[in-house]
């Protein structure tokens, strides 16, 4: 890790919830339109705001030592609720702005995981996918954990699905649901976009995760 140069912006950061993962919130830079990850605050008011809700992230501190692998990693010391959210098509564009686009890697490379030691803090850890009509959820048979299947550039990606709200609502019974209308029901929103991050890094390599699904808009 490297320490961060100083920087003077303001000291808050307001944003919408796009989904949590352990101690970390996945935020929707308002002022950027960039993916945030953010660490520090508790998280307790975040983790139970819906997705796309408004909330400030007070008492930034920039000057925190730079994850190479999280680059866009943030510290705030409290969340509070603003009620300003976006009017929607704002929001949607700036999500469409922010998705991978045709012909580029997911997070940078073709595999499942990168290599901790060839991050620098120059390449993005998170990444949004536009979801169309083919997107499925599949059960590993032998462990019973989730996976997310989408198509990328003609091929089949798949990736481990961590976002508690989808697997609390996906039915222990089914296998694999590739019906969006099936899959709308069990998660109460039709899916239209899969955030994506690098999970913090084990054994030398930070795994692609899906950290949330988000709704249509």
């Amino acid at each position: 890790m490297r320490r961060r140069e100083r920087d003077d912006r303001p000291q808050s950061m307001p944003f919408v919830v796009l989904g949590h993962l352990g101690s970390e919130l996945f935020a929707l830079n308002l002022a950027t339109g960039r993916v945030n990850r953010v660490e520090g605050a508790d998280l307790a008011t975040a983790t139970r705001a819906a997705t796309f809700e408004p909330l400030l992230l007070a008492g930034l501190d920039r000057h925190h030592l730079l994850d190479q692998g999280r680059p866009e990693l943030l510290y705030g010391s409290q969340f509070e609720r603003t009620g300003q959210a976006p009017p929607k098509r704002q929001l949607r564009t700036m999500l469409e702005d922010s998705c991978v686009p045709s012909g580029m890697y997911v997070l940078g490379s073709p595999g499942p995981s990168v290599a901790y030691a060839g991050l620098d803090g120059n390449r993005s850890s998170t990444a949004l996918i536009r979801l169309h009509k083919r997107f499925a959820i599949e059960r590993n048979a032998r462990t019973g954990k989730l996976n997310a299947l989408f198509p990328k550039d003609g091929a089949i990606l798949s990736y481990p699905l961590l976002d508690s709200r989808a697997v609390a609502t996906f039915p222990r019974e089914i296998e694999r649901s590739d019906s969006i209308r099936e899959l709308s029901e069990f998660l109460g929103f039709r899916p239209g976009y899969l955030l994506i991050a690098l999970a913090k890094v084990h054994g030398g390599y930070c795994k692609k995760v899906v950290v949330s699904i988000l709704p249509e808009l």
